[in-house]
């Protein structure tokens, strides 16, 4: 990759990237490039694998957070004369 031997600066590369991270966030885009992943460089590949995966595991996280965390009532839990 252009950025990795120094060619792209970063302050190209960085909005790029951040583009490419949201883009990802979307089940298409990650269904396209499962697709169509072969056609690129192998480090960009490997980039593009390891957002989708840190985004893939941030979700379930996520997910996992919400089902388990209780919901707090904020009037109950001032007491009885709301302090």
């Amino acid at each position: 990759m252009r950025y990795r031997a120094g060619s792209v600066p970063d302050e190209i590369w960085g909005p790029w990237r951040r583009v490419l991270e949201v883009d990802l966030q979307s089940e298409f885009a990650r269904e396209v490039w499962l697709n169509g992943a072969q056609f690129y460089d192998h480090q960009f590949g490997t980039l593009v694998s390891s957002i989708i995966r840190l985004q893939i595991a941030t979700e379930e996280e996520l997910e996992h957070h919400a089902e388990g965390s209780p919901r707090i009532n904020r009037a109950s839990s001032k007491g009885e004369n709301g302090r």
